[in-house]
């Protein structure tokens, strides 16, 4: 009998924390189990250029519980060390492109 090769995806968005647990083949994706957390993260990033307390703490919540429930808990990176990237790499302004 094959061993599976459980995988986890968390996807933080401007309103919610997603995670999806799978296996993955040639055949696609079968799905174990998904989780989502509304955390309103990017709510008036725009206007204040700041990120609302509330939302970055139920964004940490949502990640301390995804990395609790992920298959493999013990080899995550340390959150604190992502965190401040995600941060960086999320409100950086968009360019327009132009044609």
């Amino acid at each position: 009998m094959a061993v599976k090769n459980i995988r986890a995806s968390i996807d933080i968005g401007s309103n919610s924390v997603l995670m999806l647990i799978g296996t993955a083949s040639e055949a696609g994706v079968e799905v174990i189990d998904d989780y989502s957390h509304i955390t309103s993260l990017g709510r008036d990033l725009d206007k204040t250029k700041m990120f609302h307390l509330e939302s970055m703490s139920l964004t940490w919540n949502a990640l301390t519980e995804y990395k609790d429930k992920s298959p493999n808990a013990n080899t995550i990176v340390n959150l604190k060390l992502l965190l401040p990237l995600f941060i960086t790499c999320n409100t950086m302004p968009a360019k327009k492109s132009r044609k």
